[in-house]
């Protein structure tokens, strides 16, 4: 698989510097904007809660992004990932 690409949430890649391309809001109501980076740690899934836990940093501080797979949430966004961020080349925050 291309490193560059992803599909998933499954294939984002630890240490990957990530940009907001399309505004969302996570399941905390917190809005990420268009050009918001971050830099990917790990997520974890919770099957019962039907969700995924982001861990990552933003501006040097380790950060959650909580995404719920389920229609009245966050599904969409999920199926459609890299329709809303997108790995930079550079992999500075």
């Amino acid at each position: 698989m291309d490193k560059s690409r992803f599909s998933c949430v499954s294939d984002l890649i630890k240490g990957k510097t990530y940009i907001v391309i399309k505004e969302f809001t996570d399941y905390d109501g917190r809005k990420h904007p268009v050009g918001e980076k971050f830099e990917f740690d790990l997520y974890d899934y919770y099957f019962l809660d039907m969700g995924y836990t982001l861990y990552i940093k933003k501006n040097g501080e380790e950060k959650i992004m909580r995404l719920k797979d389920h229609k009245k949430h966050q599904a969409q966004l999920i199926k459609t990932l890299p329709d809303y961020i997108k790995p930079l080349k550079s992999s500075r925050a």
